[in-house]
């Protein structure tokens, strides 16, 4: 299997998701305000959650695709993901990201750190020319994050995600490859 490793900071790195990490996941992904703050994890996250997980980042390695989902690890151990969701066609020069990461490193600026490394390869590596972050308008963490990256905001989707029976706000972060 394909393995890939970009150093963020001395003790932060990017890398494939391993079989090894379903510990990690079940571990980070019970609690409830990852599940709060993100629209594609479900709660409560089960072992077949995580399995369907790693079988499909598996499936892209093996398919010789572009790696562009990562794990965040600090040392071996897995403590987050991050990456980018393709876009196709006319607007395959933009991808969305996404990210999350286990509540005992929230408030670190860990996360900083990895959007930063995450526009560097998305720009450089991928061949982006915008990246996107939908954000809950609740979330001021990430909305941090994004700022200091340099995304801009640039509108509110009203009512955009319909999430435990709620509709809710998306605040749209964008940044350029020029910015």
């Amino acid at each position: 299997m394909r393995t890939v490793c970009y150093a963020v900071s001395p003790e932060i790195s990017l890398t494939e998701i391993r079989r090894g990490d379903k510990p990690a996941f079940l571990e980070y992904l019970v609690e409830k305000e990852i599940y709060d703050f993100t629209l594609a994890i479900p709660h409560p996250y089960k072992e077949d959650d995580a399995d369907e997980w790693i079988r499909l980042n598996e499936e892209r390695l093996e398919r010789e695709a572009p790696i562009t989902t990562f794990a965040i690890r600090q040392g071996d151990r897995l403590i987050g993901c991050c990456g980018f969701l393709e876009a196709q066609g006319p607007m395959k020069h933009t991808s969305e990201i996404g990210y999350w990461i286990g509540k005992p490193h929230w408030g670190k600026g860990i996360m900083s750190q990895v959007v930063s490394k995450l526009c560097e390869i998305g720009f450089k590596e991928l061949g982006f020319f915008r990246l996107t972050a939908h954000i809950f308008s609740h979330n001021g963490r990430s909305e941090r994050v994004l700022v200091k990256n340099r995304f801009k905001q640039e509108g509110v989707l009203r009512s955009h995600y319909l999430k435990d029976g709620e509709y809710r706000d998306a605040k749209i972060f964008a940044r350029l490859k020029t910015d």
